[in-house]
């Protein structure tokens, strides 16, 4: 069911940035470089490339790539997941409807702050922006689903709630340059 990887996306990736946040590193702080110097990821198995900063450390995994901006407070985590979905799946009300519902079940402490349609990669999309103040440190997450060819290409920035303004030019840039193929 798609709602259920949703959820196991978002919890996953909660799971990534609570254990950087609490296992903690002398990062940099929380001001981001002024003019970042970029790279171009490609996963021509999941048909997608992005720019990143190169001082973000990268990691691969299966249906994702993580991207990660060590500070002090929390790190600045952005990855992208990719699924494939049932034929004839988009991102419409019903989808955003049980998104909704997965994030409430899955994820009670989230306060759905934003939930608005977008486009990433000139394609429908939705974002999802929540905040989780059930954590020690309150976390802030914003999500943009988008689906192409039966694959849902989830992407998602987060951290902290007092770094996420830090970091949202820098992560937007990196959203913006997102290529679906």
């Amino acid at each position: 069911m798609k709602t259920v990887k949703a959820s196991v996306v978002l919890l996953l990736g909660m799971l990534l940035v609570t254990t950087f946040a609490c296992g903690g590193s002398a990062g940099q702080g929380t001001n981001p470089t002024p003019t970042p110097v970029w790279a171009t990821y490609t996963n021509v198995s999941n048909g997608f490339s992005i720019q990143y900063p190169q001082d973000w450390t990268k990691l691969e995994r299966i249906n994702d790539v993580i991207f990660i901006k060590e500070v002090q407070s929390a790190p600045a985590v952005v990855f992208i997941s990719v699924y494939e979905e049932e034929q004839g799946t988009t991102v419409d009300d019903d989808y955003v409807d049980q998104c909704i519902l997965a994030m409430r079940l899955y994820s009670p402490g989230d306060n759905i702050s934003e939930s608005s349609e977008t486009t990433v990669a000139g394609m429908p999309a939705h974002k999802f922006i929540c905040i989780n103040t059930s954590a020690q440190t309150p976390m802030k997450r914003m999500e943009i689903h988008t689906i192409k060819d039966n694959m849902l290409y989830i992407t998602t920035y987060m951290t902290s709630e007092s770094v996420y303004p830090a970091y949202l030019t820098t992560v937007q840039q990196m959203i913006d340059s997102l290529v679906i193929y």
